[in-house]
């Protein structure tokens, strides 16, 4: 997803932010807001209104452009709310790195994942096509040339290289690739949401 604000618009947005936090806090508790206040308040939300309205044009073109150019699509079956679960943990045990994960969760659920497979449903539906979600677990340590799960396979961030067949590959498009297997075998009646290549999975939008 490309930005969804202008340099000009993000930098405007957290000077707007930084005003806000300053009156909020200096604002005694039970006084109402003032009018600079609310209205700083106001040209937040008209920035923020913005970036929904981007956000959404660009999951509605590129799921309609998926669904018309593709068949079969398959997405994985993500436990978003687990995802963006607080690291910040209770007063006795306290979480760690908690500001890094909070700038993960706001990455994660800017994307709007949940939405485009929304989208990916019902927009699959009209063109007779399908969409098959399938699940997650260990694709990104298995090898999508032997199907060897090895977590040696990971030593790198952004690289796969498998321990037995030496297979190498960008780490997200190796995970892709054993997604897709998965959903061909599931689609295929081969293994039809159960076993190692279709684990979990499951049709969504079938016409």
């Amino acid at each position: 997803m490309p930005p969804l604000l202008r340099p000009g618009e993000r930098r405007r947005l957290h000077k707007l932010e930084l005003q806000a936090a300053r009156r909020r806090a200096v604002r005694r508790p039970g006084v109402p807001a003032s009018n600079r206040e609310r209205r700083t308040y106001n040209q937040i939300a008209a920035l923020r209104n913005r970036q929904v309205r981007r956000r959404n044009d660009w999951l509605h073109k590129q799921t309609t452009d998926l669904a018309r150019q593709h068949g079969l699509i398959v997405v994985e079956n993500l436990q978003i709310k687990n995802m963006t679960r607080s690291a910040r943990g209770t007063v006795k045990k306290p979480g760690i790195n908690v500001r890094a994960k909070s700038g993960l969760n706001r990455s994660i659920l800017g994307m709007a994942w949940s939405k485009a497979e929304r989208m990916l449903a019902y927009k699959c539906h009209w063109q007779s096509g399908v969409l098959i979600r399938v699940g997650a677990e260990y694709s990104s340590k298995t090898c999508a040339k032997c199907g060897e799960v090895a977590n040696e396979s990971r030593r790198s961030r952004d690289w796969f290289c498998c321990v037995v067949c030496n297979h190498r590959a960008p780490a997200d498009t190796n995970a892709a690739q054993v997604l897709l297997a998965r959903g061909l075998a599931a689609h295929s009646g081969i293994a039809p949401g159960y076993g190692v290549a279709g684990r979990g999975a499951s049709p969504v939008g079938r016409p």
